[in-house]
């Protein structure tokens, strides 16, 4: 018997609704695995403020996806028919299903080939993609290895085998040697094949219909639980109660309280309490009323692991040893056991020591920075992209409903922050105990993408550049092949100032808690940067790489236990004299080997000199794998560079440092080369180096993108 094709719209109507079904599934299984992915990392999964619009954007656009290329391969399906004049006797379900995964597998060999570096992971990837399309395209026409074969046709089983390998190559591996990671993803990829085929057996053993669409109903409604189970733990667990072990009281509850917030990458000449045109920090300005704004605070380097590391010692970084090293260690050395932190200091002294991060890098656990600290949530997104995700490169898609620069967002809003550093302060009240709170915000760092309305607030955001144009673009630049167009500079500046007033806004709203629980008062608040960020000065871009200005000049606001007066503070000031202003607070004793001195002897001190070291740093290749060093003296600043050259700028006059002035008879050059020579007579031979960095530390900086 001759059965006849159906009509063109049911053919087009079914891979329209198969698509949007294989392609659902698919975007779960990303989903699922990316929420995990931070507690892989030892982080806290984060929830934000817009996951679940994010989420459903994404998803949204892998089923209009799914749909428009499943009505394309049933109209595809229905022309094959009509030129075999009868329809084919495999149940038309189980065909649109498969010509669906073919699209999908086609998707996903070209987002695998995409993939920088290309390696043998990827490779693998790519081959089991471009051969699943291969297979389901041979069983069409071999019913008997349809049967056989046709599990592989279940968007569950297909997903998996396309994107499980990659993820266990390189993530759940991705500290180990290549070898190994390209033997979890081959190991993956055969347990994935093999569950799928003894499924398919089973499944024929229970004489169950071939072509139910049961399997993939039931599999959609376990892993959207799982997808939601995994987004919403962690801020019912970990934020939303307080911590079930009581605090127990410690020293003297009238002590004062500190509270120490890092802005990651907030340059000071871009705050409008620094003179900056635009108003980026109104609640600052406002905060200022009742502190101290130190005007010329210099940060001892520029890049955070350094810069945080002479907060929490009072050390320059080449005394504690807390660097880039490449080689060997390219993506930065830990802070050696025998410098006390900051925060070990003050718990020896009675204080509860809490600490709250956005950069999971550098300030998770691995490098030592946050050691001392009681308890430390160290928070990550529950949504963000990577290469190997196909929503990576679906971007214009995503972009006509939402921008897909949300996906590049790497690491938790200062909201998220917040509603963590709440459950602290809370807890901190209620027990009447004297603490120590760090929280860490990175809203300003790169991809540059503030939340609404924060995004619109200052004129030059353009649509069309996104954050990879960025990345082209410094590469571009970096390498010397390529200056910052006004127009690239006024973008990516538009949004790196709505980050700095994102920021001001969770700043007002921390500060209006502590006044709410009545902890304000009595508490020193120190609110600074770690360093800042280039937008094509001196043919730069980003941090790392120099010590101008727009990279090393930082805010300091410090408000003293029950300061109500403003006051204004001209004097050359640096980080390493963080750790000592607080302890002299407290009355605390500082460290004997700390080289930074209490602010509050300093106010008056002119004859005064800081210091900040750029570290080697082979990111953009050899220009940059050098030693930098520069020394501040009133307002002149000596840069000596290791390949031997020398900069002098008077900063009064030149503040962005266009006029170079250094000539080796002048006598501020030498007078100030003279302080560098005397400066580093003492510098330890081994900088009080530290051990190695371990695998979960690389991990968190390759999902942040510090390591490639």
């Amino acid at each position: 018997m001759v059965t006849r094709p159906a009509g063109t719209g049911k053919y087009v109507l079914g891979g329209a609704l198969h698509g949007a079904v294989v392609w659902g599934a698919y975007s779960v299984i990303e989903q699922a695995i990316s929420v995990a992915s931070p507690l892989w990392r030892g982080c806290e999964s984060v929830p934000g403020s817009s996951y679940w619009r994010v989420i459903a954007t994404v998803m949204s656009s892998f089923v209009v996806l799914g749909i428009a290329l499943g009505a394309v391969s049933g109209l595809a399906l229905k022309m094959e028919d009509d030129r075999a004049v009868a329809a084919r006797r495999r149940p038309l379900a189980r065909r649109f299903r498969s010509a669906a995964v073919v699209a999908l597998a086609s998707a996903s060999s070209v987002s695998w080939a995409l993939v920088r570096p290309f390696g043998k992971v990827e490779a693998l990837c790519f081959s089991v993609s471009v051969g699943l399309a291969a297979s389901l395209v041979f069983c069409e026409t071999h019913e008997t290895w349809g049967d056989r074969l046709g599990f592989l046709g279940n968007p569950w089983v297909a997903g998996l085998l396309m994107f499980g390998g990659g993820w266990i190559g390189r993530r759940a591996l991705d500290n180990s040697v290549q070898l190994v990671q390209f033997a979890g993803a081959v190991g993956t990829v055969l347990v994935v094949g093999c569950a799928g085929l003894l499924g398919s057996r089973v499944w024929r053993m229970l004489r169950l219909p071939a072509d139910s669409v049961l399997p993939v109903r039931a599999g959609a409604i376990l892993a959207l639980a799982g997808a939601v189970v995994l987004g919403l733990a962690p801020s019912a667990t970990r934020w939303g109660l307080p911590p079930a072990q009581p605090w127990q009281l410690r020293g003297s509850p009238g002590r004062p309280n500190i509270i120490l917030v890092t802005m990651d990458t907030v340059r000071a000449d871009h705050l409008s309490l620094y003179g900056y045109a635009r108003d980026t920090t109104p609640f600052l300005k406002e905060f200022a009323r009742e502190a101290t704004v130190y005007e010329e605070a210099v940060a001892t380097s520029n890049l955070t692991l350094t810069t945080h590391a002479s907060l929490f010692t009072g050390l320059y970084g080449s005394w504690n040893g807390v660097y880039l090293a490449p080689p060997e260690l390219p993506q930065g050395r830990p802070l050696s056991r025998r410098h006390p932190t900051l925060a070990q200091v003050l718990s020896a002294n009675g204080y509860r020591t809490m600490a709250v991060v956005a950069n999971y890098g550098y300030l998770g656990p691995g490098f030592g920075l946050t050691r001392g600290f009681e308890t430390s949530y160290v928070l990550a997104p529950a949504v963000a992209s990577s290469p190997f995700l196909l929503r990576s490169h679906l971007g214009p898609l995503v972009d006509a409903l939402v921008s897909s620069d949300e996906l590049s967002v790497k690491f938790s809003r200062a909201g998220e922050v917040n509603r963590a550093a709440s459950a602290l302060l809370v807890q901190a009240q209620r027990e009447a105990v004297p603490f120590f709170l760090f929280v860490n915000y990175m809203d300003a760092h790169t991809p540059y993408v503030p939340p609404a309305p924060f995004n619109t607030l200052f004129p030059g955001r353009e649509r069309s550049l996104r954050f990879a144009d960025y990345q082209a673009m410094q590469a571009q630049v970096m390498h010397g092949e390529r200056g910052v167009s006004a127009e690239e500079r006024r973008h990516f500046v538009s949004q790196y100032d709505g980050g700095i007033r994102y920021l001001d806004s969770q700043l007002a709203r921390l500060v209006a808690q502590l006044k709410g629980l009545g902890l304000f008062q009595n508490s020193m608040i120190v609110i600074t940067s770690d360093h800042g960020e280039a937008f094509g000065e001196h043919d730069l871009l980003g941090h790392g790489y120099s010590l101008y200005q727009d990279q090393v000049h930082v805010p300091l606001i410090i408000k003293y236990p029950n300061q109500e007066q403003p006051r204004v503070i001209g004097t050359l000031v640096s980080q390493v004299d963080v750790m000592p202003t607080v302890l002299s607070a407290l009355g605390i004793p500082t460290p004997a080997q700390t080289q930074g001195d209490p602010l509050q002897d300093l106010e008056h001190d002119t004859s005064r000199f800081v210091m900040s070291e750029s570290f080697p740093n082979d990111g953009f290749g050899p220009r940059f794998v050098r030693m930098e060093r520069a020394v501040f003296s009133g307002t002149t600043k000596l840069i000596a560079m290791g390949n031997g050259g020398r900069e002098l700028f008077d900063l009064a006059g030149d503040p962005e440092e266009v006029n170079n002035r250094y000539r080796p008879d002048d006598p501020a050059a030498r007078a100030l080369g003279g302080r560098l020579e005397e400066w580093l007579k003492g510098k330890p031979l081994s900088g009080g180096v530290g051990g190695s960095v371990d695998e979960d530390a690389l991990r968190r900086l390759r999902s942040l993108g510090y390591v490639q």
